[in-house]
C-alpha cells in the first residue's frame, strides 16, 4: 500500500489518498486529472466507442485507406567532405572545377532499397533492425499491430515519409506505391489531407493557443454537413477540440500560447501531445508517426 498526502499551499485543506499498487492495471485505459478527481476521469475506450457508435447509427461509415508498395527505392544526396575556405582556395581553378562538377553530379547514396509490403486499413507496420545494420528489405504479412524501429540513419523516417507521399526532399524515388487504387499523383492532387506525416519535431504557430490550434485543424478538415450530424462547422470544431484536449490532458492549457524558443508557452511533452491532437483532428486516413 502507498499513501500519498496532498496538502494545499496555505495549509488549510489536507487530504489523504490510499492506493494499492498491486491492484493497478498494467495498461490503464483511463486518463485522470492531476488532482485525482474521480469525476474528471475519462475512459478513453468508452468515449471513442460512443463516438464511433453514434456515427454508425447515423449511417456514417468510417473512411479507410490502405497502402501497398513494391520495389521501393529512395536515393538521397550524400554529404561530401567540407573544408574551410581561404583566399587561395576561393580563386583556385581546380577548386572551382570541383564545385561545378559537384553541382552537376551531386554525391548520392541509397537510403532504402528493395522494400515491399502491404498495410491494410486498421493495421500498423513494423520492422526491427539490429543496430549494426541498415534497412535492406521489408515484407509485412502478419496482422498484428506493429511499429517501425531502427537506429538513427537506418531509414525509418525515410520510409514513413515515402509511405505518406513525401518525396520532395529526396534526390529520386522509384518503385510502385498504391493507396487502395489511387496513385501517389492522385493523392497529391485530390486527397492530400487524407495522408499525413507527423514529424519528430513539434512545429506549431507559437502565437496561437492550444485550443485555437486544435480547433483550426478540426475546422479546416471538418466533414460534410451530413457527417457532422446537425452541427455547424464551428460547433464541430469546438466539440472535437473539447474531446481531444480532455483525452490528452491538455484542458488546463487550452488558453495558453503554444510558444517557441522566444515566446513562453507549454512544455515539450505538452507540445508532443498537442501534435497528436492536431493529427487526430485532421481526420487523415493514413498517418505515420515519427518517434
Amino acid at each position: 500500500m502507498l499513501k500519498l498526502d496532498a496538502e494545499s499551499e496555505n495549509n488549510v485543506q489536507h487530504q489523504q489518498h490510499t492506493v494499492d499498487l498491486h491492484t493497478l492495471p498494467n495498461n490503464s485505459d483511463q486518463l485522470t486529472t492531476v488532482g485525482g478527481d474521480s469525476q474528471n476521469t475519462l475512459d478513453v475506450v468508452q468515449t471513442l466507442g460512443r463516438l464511433a457508435k453514434s456515427r454508425e447509427d447515423a449511417g456514417i461509415l468510417p473512411r479507410e485507406l490502405g497502402v501497398s508498395f513494391r520495389g521501393l527505392e529512395v536515393i538521397g544526396l550524400g554529404a561530401a567532405s567540407s573544408y574551410q575556405d581561404t583566399v587561395g582556395s576561393i580563386f583556385n581553378p581546380s577548386n572551382m572545377i570541383k564545385q561545378i562538377q559537384a553541382q552537376r553530379h551531386p554525391s548520392t547514396r541509397h537510403i532504402i532499397s528493395g522494400f515491399e509490403g502491404t498495410v491494410k486499413p486498421g493495421e500498423m507496420l513494423r520492422q526491427y533492425l539490429p543496430p549494426n545494420q541498415y534497412f535492406k528489405s521489408l515484407t509485412h504479412t502478419n496482422l498484428s499491430p506493429t511499429v517501425v524501429l531502427g537506429r538513427p540513419g537506418s531509414g525509418c523516417s525515410t520510409l514513413l515519409k515515402i509511405l505518406t507521399n513525401k518525396h520532395d526532399e529526396f534526390h529520386s524515388t522509384s518503385g510502385d506505391i498504391l493507396y487502395n487504387t489511387f496513385l501517389p499523383g492522385q493523392i497529391s492532387a485530390h486527397f492530400r489531407g487524407d495522408v499525413h506525416y507527423c514529424p519528430e519535431d513539434d512545429i506549431h504557430f507559437p502565437t496561437l493557443t492550444v485550443g485555437q490550434t486544435v480547433e483550426f485543424a478540426a475546422r479546416v478538415r471538418a466533414p460534410r454537413a451530413a457527417a457532422r450530424m446537425g452541427e455547424s462547422r464551428a460547433q464541430y470544431a469546438k466539440h472535437t477540440a473539447d474531446v481531444l484536449l480532455k483525452l490528452f490532458g491538455l484542458e488546463h492549457a487550452r488558453n495558453t500560447q503554444v510558444g517557441d524558443a522566444t515566446i513562453r508557452g507549454i512544455s515539450g511533452g505538452e507540445k508532443k501531445r498537442l501534435s497528436i491532437c492536431e493529427a487526430m483532428a485532421a481526420r487523415s486516413c493514413l498517418t505515420s508517426w515519427d518517434k
